[in-house]
Protein backbone atom coordinates (compact mmCIF):
# COMPACT_ATOMS: atom_id res chain seq x y z
CA UNK A 1 0.00 0.00 0.00
CA UNK A 2 2.92 2.11 1.07
CA UNK A 3 4.73 1.76 -2.36
CA UNK A 4 1.20 2.58 -4.49
CA UNK A 5 0.85 5.79 -2.26
CA UNK A 6 4.57 7.12 -3.40
CA UNK A 7 3.78 5.93 -7.01
CA UNK A 8 0.63 8.50 -6.74
CA UNK A 9 2.27 10.68 -5.39
CA UNK A 10 5.35 10.50 -8.06
CA UNK A 11 2.24 10.26 -11.02
CA UNK A 12 1.22 13.78 -9.51
CA UNK A 13 4.62 15.72 -9.12
CA UNK A 14 5.61 14.53 -12.56
CA UNK A 15 3.06 13.47 -15.02
CA UNK A 16 0.04 15.32 -14.35
CA UNK A 17 2.08 18.51 -14.40
CA UNK A 18 4.82 20.17 -15.87
CA UNK A 19 8.11 19.77 -13.75
CA UNK A 20 8.52 23.04 -11.42
CA UNK A 21 11.69 24.14 -10.72
CA UNK A 22 12.45 23.77 -6.55
CA UNK A 23 11.94 26.56 -4.71
CA UNK A 24 14.36 27.23 -1.73
CA UNK A 25 13.48 29.07 1.42
CA UNK A 26 16.93 31.07 1.12
CA UNK A 27 16.51 31.99 -2.12
CA UNK A 28 19.55 34.72 -2.29
CA UNK A 29 21.96 31.76 -1.40
CA UNK A 30 20.60 29.71 -4.51
CA UNK A 31 21.29 32.58 -7.44
CA UNK A 32 23.76 30.96 -9.40
CA UNK A 33 21.09 27.87 -9.96
CA UNK A 34 17.86 30.31 -11.30
CA UNK A 35 20.14 32.61 -13.24
CA UNK A 36 23.72 32.40 -14.60
CA UNK A 37 24.35 35.42 -14.98
CA UNK A 38 25.09 36.12 -11.29
CA UNK A 39 27.76 33.94 -11.81
CA UNK A 40 31.41 35.25 -10.39
CA UNK A 41 29.27 38.92 -9.58
CA UNK A 42 29.69 39.44 -6.22
CA UNK A 43 32.97 37.42 -5.16
CA UNK A 44 36.06 35.68 -6.33
CA UNK A 45 34.76 32.54 -4.87
CA UNK A 46 31.54 31.38 -3.65
CA UNK A 47 30.58 27.91 -2.99
CA UNK A 48 27.42 27.03 -1.76
CA UNK A 49 25.68 23.48 0.13
CA UNK A 50 21.85 23.80 0.73
CA UNK A 51 19.61 21.12 2.14
CA UNK A 52 15.77 21.49 2.44
CA UNK A 53 13.35 19.08 3.78
CA UNK A 54 9.82 20.05 2.88
CA UNK A 55 6.85 18.77 5.07
CA UNK A 56 9.15 16.61 7.52
CA UNK A 57 6.43 14.25 8.85
CA UNK A 58 4.63 13.65 5.48
CA UNK A 59 5.48 10.80 3.91
CA UNK A 60 7.10 11.18 0.55
CA UNK A 61 7.72 14.69 0.80
CA UNK A 62 10.32 16.35 -1.32
CA UNK A 63 13.89 16.52 0.14
CA UNK A 64 16.29 18.28 -2.38
CA UNK A 65 19.97 19.12 -2.10
CA UNK A 66 21.70 22.08 -4.23
CA UNK A 67 25.85 22.40 -4.62
CA UNK A 68 27.50 24.88 -6.34
CA UNK A 69 30.52 26.72 -7.07
CA UNK A 70 31.65 30.16 -9.03
CA UNK A 71 34.66 32.11 -9.61
CA UNK A 72 35.11 35.62 -11.17
CA UNK A 73 37.62 35.50 -13.89
CA UNK A 74 39.55 38.67 -14.84
CA UNK A 75 40.56 37.35 -17.87
CA UNK A 76 37.06 36.59 -18.96
CA UNK A 77 35.72 39.45 -18.10
CA UNK A 78 32.74 37.39 -16.02
CA UNK A 79 32.65 34.31 -14.35
CA UNK A 80 32.31 30.15 -14.67
CA UNK A 81 30.66 27.85 -12.45
CA UNK A 82 28.42 24.61 -12.14
CA UNK A 83 25.42 23.52 -10.13
CA UNK A 84 24.14 20.23 -9.52
CA UNK A 85 20.94 20.22 -7.84
CA UNK A 86 19.26 16.53 -6.55
CA UNK A 87 15.77 16.17 -5.73
CA UNK A 88 13.95 13.21 -4.03
CA UNK A 89 9.79 13.28 -4.13
CA UNK A 90 7.92 9.94 -2.67
CA UNK A 91 10.07 7.41 -4.67
CA UNK A 92 11.13 9.78 -7.69
CA UNK A 93 14.66 10.93 -8.16
CA UNK A 94 15.61 13.94 -9.86
CA UNK A 95 19.42 15.09 -11.13
CA UNK A 96 19.87 18.69 -12.72
CA UNK A 97 23.93 19.20 -13.35
CA UNK A 98 24.23 22.82 -15.23
CA UNK A 99 27.57 24.86 -16.40
CA UNK A 100 27.50 28.13 -16.11
CA UNK A 101 29.29 31.56 -17.92
CA UNK A 102 28.41 34.91 -17.35
CA UNK A 103 30.23 38.35 -19.29
CA UNK A 104 30.42 41.21 -16.57
CA UNK A 105 30.29 44.89 -18.44
CA UNK A 106 31.25 47.77 -15.96
CA UNK A 107 29.05 50.73 -16.39
CA UNK A 108 30.23 54.32 -16.08
CA UNK A 109 27.49 54.70 -13.00
CA UNK A 110 29.39 52.33 -10.88
CA UNK A 111 26.88 49.44 -11.33
CA UNK A 112 27.78 46.27 -13.25
CA UNK A 113 25.70 44.46 -16.22
CA UNK A 114 26.08 40.90 -16.46
CA UNK A 115 24.92 38.35 -19.02
CA UNK A 116 24.77 34.74 -18.27
CA UNK A 117 24.09 31.44 -19.97
CA UNK A 118 23.97 27.88 -18.31
CA UNK A 119 23.65 24.58 -20.21
CA UNK A 120 23.82 21.03 -18.62
CA UNK A 121 21.74 17.47 -18.46
CA UNK A 122 19.41 16.12 -16.00
CA UNK A 123 17.86 13.04 -15.46
CA UNK A 124 14.51 11.48 -13.85
CA UNK A 125 14.38 7.82 -12.68
CA UNK A 126 11.92 5.98 -10.26
CA UNK A 127 13.73 4.30 -7.64
CA UNK A 128 11.11 1.62 -6.07
CA UNK A 129 8.88 -0.89 -6.60
CA UNK A 130 5.50 0.39 -8.22
CA UNK A 131 2.56 -2.19 -7.73
CA UNK A 132 -0.11 -1.46 -9.96
CA UNK A 133 -4.08 -1.81 -9.15
CA UNK A 134 -5.60 -4.95 -8.98
CA UNK A 135 -9.19 -3.91 -10.35
CA UNK A 136 -9.52 -3.65 -14.46
CA UNK A 137 -11.34 -0.22 -13.48
CA UNK A 138 -8.59 1.54 -12.18
CA UNK A 139 -6.09 3.37 -14.47
CA UNK A 140 -2.44 1.78 -15.33
CA UNK A 141 0.27 3.25 -13.79
CA UNK A 142 3.21 3.98 -16.24
CA UNK A 143 6.62 5.52 -14.72
CA UNK A 144 9.34 5.72 -17.31
CA UNK A 145 13.07 6.68 -16.84
CA UNK A 146 14.59 9.60 -18.99
CA UNK A 147 17.65 11.74 -19.73
CA UNK A 148 17.62 15.75 -20.91
CA UNK A 149 19.08 18.52 -21.93
CA UNK A 150 18.58 21.57 -20.44
CA UNK A 151 19.47 25.39 -20.86
CA UNK A 152 19.14 28.86 -18.88
CA UNK A 153 19.57 32.84 -20.05
CA UNK A 154 20.26 35.28 -17.36
CA UNK A 155 20.62 39.23 -17.10
CA UNK A 156 21.50 41.32 -13.94
CA UNK A 157 22.02 44.48 -13.04
CA UNK A 158 23.73 45.40 -9.55
CA UNK A 159 25.08 48.43 -7.70
CA UNK A 160 26.29 49.27 -4.50
CA UNK A 161 22.67 49.29 -3.10
CA UNK A 162 20.51 47.22 -5.58
CA UNK A 163 20.39 43.97 -7.40
CA UNK A 164 17.86 43.44 -10.04
CA UNK A 165 17.98 39.87 -12.15
CA UNK A 166 15.94 38.13 -14.73
CA UNK A 167 16.09 34.37 -16.00
CA UNK A 168 14.60 31.83 -17.91
CA UNK A 169 15.30 28.41 -17.13
CA UNK A 170 14.24 25.15 -18.95
CA UNK A 171 14.87 26.53 -22.38
CA UNK A 172 15.06 23.06 -23.99
CA UNK A 173 11.63 21.91 -22.74
CA UNK A 174 12.88 18.15 -22.41
CA UNK A 175 10.71 15.19 -21.77
CA UNK A 176 12.24 12.57 -19.56
CA UNK A 177 10.37 9.69 -19.32
CA UNK A 178 6.82 10.19 -17.82
CA UNK A 179 7.30 14.19 -17.80
CA UNK A 180 7.97 17.23 -19.67
CA UNK A 181 10.44 20.07 -18.30
CA UNK A 182 8.30 23.36 -18.57
CA UNK A 183 10.49 26.80 -19.39
CA UNK A 184 10.36 29.29 -16.23
CA UNK A 185 10.83 33.15 -15.76
CA UNK A 186 12.62 34.09 -12.59
CA UNK A 187 12.73 37.57 -11.18
CA UNK A 188 15.23 38.23 -8.46
CA UNK A 189 15.27 42.04 -7.07
CA UNK A 190 16.42 43.75 -3.87
CA UNK A 191 17.95 46.74 -2.44
CA UNK A 192 19.55 47.80 0.76
CA UNK A 193 18.92 50.90 3.40
CA UNK A 194 21.40 51.74 5.89
CA UNK A 195 25.28 51.90 6.22
CA UNK A 196 27.48 49.16 5.83
CA UNK A 197 29.20 49.38 9.21
CA UNK A 198 25.66 49.15 11.31
CA UNK A 199 22.36 47.98 11.07
CA UNK A 200 20.74 47.74 7.41
CA UNK A 201 17.11 47.14 6.10
CA UNK A 202 16.92 44.69 3.10
CA UNK A 203 13.93 44.12 1.05
CA UNK A 204 14.10 41.04 -1.51
CA UNK A 205 11.47 39.36 -3.83
CA UNK A 206 11.03 36.25 -5.67
CA UNK A 207 9.07 35.50 -8.79
CA UNK A 208 8.83 32.45 -10.16
CA UNK A 209 6.49 31.29 -12.99
CA UNK A 210 5.85 28.55 -15.72
CA UNK A 211 3.51 31.38 -17.67
CA UNK A 212 0.67 29.00 -16.05
CA UNK A 213 1.26 29.21 -12.04
CA UNK A 214 3.07 32.47 -10.52
CA UNK A 215 5.08 31.49 -6.69
CA UNK A 216 6.45 35.12 -5.27
CA UNK A 217 8.12 34.69 -1.80
CA UNK A 218 8.44 38.81 -0.43
CA UNK A 219 11.25 38.76 2.07
CA UNK A 220 12.64 41.62 4.64
CA UNK A 221 16.22 41.18 6.41
CA UNK A 222 17.41 43.33 9.00
CA UNK A 223 21.43 43.35 8.83
CA UNK A 224 24.34 44.18 11.11
CA UNK A 225 27.22 45.38 9.64
CA UNK A 226 26.58 42.68 6.70
CA UNK A 227 27.56 39.87 8.91
CA UNK A 228 24.34 38.46 10.87
CA UNK A 229 21.08 38.71 9.43
CA UNK A 230 17.70 37.25 10.42
CA UNK A 231 14.81 38.04 8.13
CA UNK A 232 10.63 36.77 7.88
CA UNK A 233 9.37 35.54 3.99
CA UNK A 234 5.67 35.83 2.81
CA UNK A 235 5.32 32.79 0.40
CA UNK A 236 1.92 32.83 -1.33
CA UNK A 237 1.86 29.24 -1.42
CA UNK A 238 0.56 30.27 2.09
CA UNK A 239 3.98 29.72 3.91
CA UNK A 240 5.62 32.05 6.58
CA UNK A 241 9.30 31.46 7.13
CA UNK A 242 12.30 32.64 9.38
CA UNK A 243 15.57 32.77 8.56
CA UNK A 244 18.95 33.64 9.79
CA UNK A 245 22.59 33.80 8.32
CA UNK A 246 25.75 34.54 9.46
CA UNK A 247 28.83 35.53 7.47
CA UNK A 248 32.24 34.40 9.47
CA UNK A 249 35.67 35.72 9.26
CA UNK A 250 34.17 36.84 5.78
CA UNK A 251 35.31 33.44 4.62
CA UNK A 252 32.80 31.27 5.79
CA UNK A 253 28.39 31.72 5.50
CA UNK A 254 26.02 29.94 7.65
CA UNK A 255 22.06 30.01 7.26
CA UNK A 256 19.26 28.10 8.68
CA UNK A 257 15.68 28.81 7.39
CA UNK A 258 11.99 27.11 9.40
CA UNK A 259 8.91 27.12 7.10
CA UNK A 260 5.66 26.80 8.85
CA UNK A 261 3.08 24.47 7.02
CA UNK A 262 0.74 25.31 5.04
CA UNK A 263 -2.69 25.10 6.35
CA UNK A 264 -3.60 22.35 3.65
CA UNK A 265 -0.54 20.20 5.40
CA UNK A 266 -0.72 22.05 9.19
CA UNK A 267 -2.19 19.03 10.70
CA UNK A 268 0.23 16.48 9.78
CA UNK A 269 3.38 18.01 8.49
CA UNK A 270 6.10 19.81 11.02
CA UNK A 271 7.36 22.39 8.77
CA UNK A 272 10.17 22.59 6.28
CA UNK A 273 13.98 23.04 7.04
CA UNK A 274 16.40 24.60 5.13
CA UNK A 275 20.14 24.57 5.99
CA UNK A 276 23.06 26.74 3.87
CA UNK A 277 27.06 26.43 4.29
CA UNK A 278 28.90 28.66 1.80
CA UNK A 279 32.27 29.39 1.58
CA UNK A 280 33.18 32.74 0.31
CA UNK A 281 36.70 34.58 -1.12
CA UNK A 282 37.06 38.05 -1.37
CA UNK A 283 34.66 40.92 -3.57
CA UNK A 284 34.94 40.68 -7.17
CA UNK A 285 36.54 43.76 -7.96
CA UNK A 286 34.82 43.22 -11.75
CA UNK A 287 31.94 45.02 -10.55
CA UNK A 288 33.63 48.36 -9.78
CA UNK A 289 34.58 50.38 -13.55
CA UNK A 290 38.27 50.27 -14.39
CA UNK A 291 39.54 53.60 -14.23
CA UNK A 292 41.70 55.12 -16.91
Amino acid sequence: MRHFLLAIISVISFTGFSQQEPLFSQFWNAKTYYNPATTGMYYKHLSTTIGRWQDVGVDGAPVTQLLGYAINLKKLHGGLGFTYMHDYIGNSVFNKTKFNYSYHIALKNGGTLSLGAAAGFNSFQYDGEIIPPTTSTDPTINIEDGIGFTGDLGIVYSSKKMNFALSTTQLTSSRLGSFEESPHVVLMTDYIFGKEDGLQLKPQVFVISDLVKVNADINAQLLWKQKIGAGITYKTTENISFSVNWDILKKFRVGYAYDFAASALSGISKGSHTGFFGLVFKEAKERVPNKK
